[in-house]
């Protein structure tokens, strides 16, 4: 249902669980003022916060419990970098294929360990809340003489663009000229 950095939870020895929490949006950061003899709240609007997700989660075919002391180690270690500290993942969903998440481990992980099984409930946070997707332009070939290009985005979030230019010839990229332009609403 999930990968992470591109590994299923089979990988590690994880089955998922029912309930797992994906949000339709994430929490709002309303900025408010309370006015001396006003009643209510003066409203200056609102932006989204970052987005959370919980995963439900389980080793439930170790067949003792060093097996799955070795399995929890090695998920640990995936979810660390390498000065120990919480390193950020990509999140993608198979029910959202092409659009992913960047996440990082919030709180702590304690399983409830049952014999040579362990449950528990991996909290995920992407402090940018939105998805992510590729758009690849990559078969366009750009002459010596003037060319323009249009590449339309899809998406439904204003987004600056990733622009990636890659000289293969001997000759440098003269008079490149960029320009973002947003649809009015």
């Amino acid at each position: 249902m999930i990968t992470l950095d591109g590994y299923s939870l089979d990988y590690f020895g994880l089955i998922i669980q029912p309930g797992h929490e994906h949000a339709i949006l994430p929490s709002t950061v309303d900025r408010t003022l309370a006015i001396s003899g006003k009643h209510g709240l003066w409203d200056f609007g609102a932006d989204l916060g970052p987005r959370s997700f919980s995963f439900p989660l389980a080793w439930a075919y170790e067949l003792n419990r060093v097996t799955l002391q070795q399995r929890i180690r090695q998920f640990a270690a995936f979810l660390l970098n390498s000065s120990g500290r919480p390193r950020s993942i990509k999140l993608e969903f198979d029910y959202e294929p092409g659009i992913y998440y960047v996440v990082r481990l919030v709180g702590n992980l304690v399983p409830e360990r049952v014999f040579s099984l362990a449950f528990f409930k991996l909290p995920l946070i992407a402090f940018e809340p939105f998805a992510f997707g590729q758009e690849h332009n990559s078969d366009i070939t750009i002459t010596s003489s003037p060319s323009t290009l249009t590449i339309v985005s899809s998406g439904n979030v204003k987004t600056e663009p990733t622009i990636t230019l890659i000289n293969t010839g001997v000759n440098t990229i003269h008079g490149l000229t960029l320009t973002n332009e947003y649809e009015v609403e």
